[in-house]
């Protein structure tokens, strides 16, 4: 059953009282032993004709041929290695038993066992190299259960989802993102869907983070601003790919100069044909980016083609797609005319736009993107989570 925040069952989320520490979480595993490892050696060495007399270990051979006798040395001698070997890998075990599992230092472990430190100190370092203990460091991408639900009812979101991150690094916080944000596509796609993206560092990581999802046409919101890896070209050919539908791309620049040129972009037989597929869009994955302090790929590239100081003397805080949106989410209609992206009409009408964006610097971009009523769901970090909670209704 799905959750009541619109949260998916399976997006990441264990349970209101499963909660990691911002550290990643360390699980240890120890490689269990198995006594048929010596009823085998003990089973060959008999098959060659020798009597085994055992006390712990030890085998004694009858009267053999001067051939078999040398046969049997080895093998006893093969057999003692085996022996010590798994004597000394059960220390290993016993000695990362007590320090991992359960907690006590290496000197008291030298202390407990007669041994020095130094010798526990190998003990553990060989038990990990030969994969007695390994070491698994869970990856970020858990959902805070609770500061989702709190998000989803303070906006009246359709679904919302706060990822804990191990750092609030942007790379960290990107990477964190894109994985749920991959993870939410394969829980709501389905047949049929006609899915629309823009671009950036975070949707990049989602395309490049999808596995298997419904079978879709994926269209491509907004015109070229960022790097080739970011951009939506990439991502919509990544996401097509996974889905096995066709993908609508947008091989021209997000802003230009004048509207002149941007109508004869439009006008291309292949952006046309994208462009017809706005209105079919059921959902999208959309970028939201930051004015105030400066987030965004379409800042950069209104200051490339010299139009970034008038907006800013406008107050634009942030964009989704190419609809500027001012503190309040009112609609800043500036660029409309010259830029190469869905409009703002066509994106209020998509039924379920899904806003992917993290860190505390886009708190405000992320709040005007909601008060626009543009964004329906949000997929972002505690940190921003925290911050859009803190701030007056």
């Amino acid at each position: 059953m799905p959750f009541s925040t619109g949260i998916p069952p399976n997006a990441l989320v264990r349970s209101r009282h499963s909660r990691v520490p911002s550290s990643s979480a360390i699980s240890l595993t120890f490689r269990a032993r198995r006594t048929g490892d010596k009823a085998s050696l003990r089973s060959t060495i008999e098959n060659e004709c020798f009597q085994t007399l055992t006390t712990k270990n030890t085998y004694v051979k009858p009267p053999c041929t001067n051939e078999r006798s040398a046969n049997l040395e080895r093998r006893q001698t093969q057999w003692k290695r085996v022996a010590l070997k798994r004597n000394d890998e059960e220390r290993m075990a016993d000695v990362a038993t007590r320090h991992f599992i359960g907690n006590l230092s290496r000197i008291e472990i030298a202390e407990e066992l007669g041994i020095s430190r130094f010798k526990v100190a190998r003990l553990l370092e060989e038990a990990i190299e030969l994969g007695i203990v390994t070491i698994d460091i869970g990856m970020p991408g858990v959902v805070d259960l609770d500061l989702s639900i709190a998000l989803q009812k303070r906006f009246g979101l359709k679904r919302a989802i706060a990822v804990m991150t191990p750092s609030p690094r942007p790379e960290v916080v990107q990477e964190a993102l894109g994985r749920v944000g991959a993870q939410l596509l394969s829980e709501i796609l389905v047949d049929g869907d006609v899915l629309g993206v823009t671009a950036g560092r975070t949707l990049s990581h989602m395309a490049h983070n999808i596995g298997e999802i419904a079978h879709c046409e994926v269209v491509q919101l907004a015109g070229v601003a960022g790097p080739v890896r970011e951009n939506g070209i990439d991502i919509v050919r990544r996401i097509a790919l996974a889905s096995g539908g066709n993908a609508y791309p947008i091989f021209a620049p997000l802003l230009v100069k004048d509207r002149a040129t941007a109508i004869a972009l439009r006008s291309d037989p292949v952006i046309h044909e994208t462009f017809r597929r706005f209105d079919g869009v059921t959902k999208a994955v959309v970028a939201i980016g930051s004015w105030n302090p400066p987030d965004s790929q379409l800042y950069d590239n209104a200051r490339n083609i010299g139009v970034l100081d008038d907006l800013l003397r406008r107050n634009v805080l942030a964009e989704v797609a190419a609809t500027l949106l001012d503190s309040r989410g009112q609609e800043i209609d500036a660029v409309a005319d010259r830029s190469v992206a869905i409009s703002s009409a066509q994106l209020h009408a998509i039924p379920d736009v899904i806003g992917l964006a993290g860190g505390t610097l886009k708190a405000a971009a992320v709040r005007s993107a909601i008060d626009s009523g543009l964004v329906t769901s949000l997929v972002t970090d505690t940190g921003l989570a925290q911050r859009l909670l803190s701030q007056p209704a």
